[in-house]
């Protein structure tokens, strides 16, 4: 009889290069200051939170992931939810861009920009939320708009004539 082995080598280089290339990507979604959220299109459960959401919103990921995006948003209920990502469920559009409030884990709110798609995972559909915090563009949009008022009640109400003009000659107010 003939004994002898059989040996079977398997470069696994390039697969070590695409989990590193997986890890790291993971790890910067993770670490995004955007929120990122990834949830069932069937139920709307929250499958992915990242550490920036966690943050913003005070909760553990334990408590994130037994939420939906309706039990953030104030302003919304399941229906209105729905409702509202319709258009992604019926493929009429690819992206919804809107502007609501989420709620923290204490109860105060805070506005957002909503950036939605629907994606396909194998036969499962699921909905990527990125969410952006407005509340210092807010803020800075209040402070423009109360200065702009300020400054137009001081020229409406000068006794002076006031000229305002652009670098072109042309009188602007």
């Amino acid at each position: 009889g003939y004994a002898g082995a059989v040996a079977f080598i398997t470069d696994v280089t390039e697969q070590r290069q695409r989990d590193t290339e997986r890890e790291r990507l993971w790890r910067m979604l993770d670490e995004s200051l955007n929120e990122l959220y990834l949830f069932r299109a069937t139920d709307l459960r929250f499958e992915y939170v990242n550490r920036g959401a966690l943050k913003n919103l005070g909760f553990t990921l334990d408590e994130a992931l037994a939420l939906t995006p309706v039990d953030l948003k104030p302003s919304f209920t399941t229906a209105s939810f729905q409702a509202r990502v319709a258009p992604l469920v019926e493929g009429r559009e690819t992206r919804l861009v809107f502007e609501t409030e989420h709620r923290r884990k204490d109860g105060s709110c805070y506005p957002v920009e909503v950036q939605l798609q629907l994606m396909m995972s194998g036969t499962e559909s699921h909905f990527l939320a990125v969410i952006n915090d407005l509340t210092d563009r807010k803020k800075a949009a209040q402070q423009l708009a109360a200065s702009e008022a300020r400054f137009r009640t001081l020229i409406n109400q000068s006794l002076d004539l006031i000229i305002l003009g652009d670098g072109a000659g042309h009188f602007t107010w």
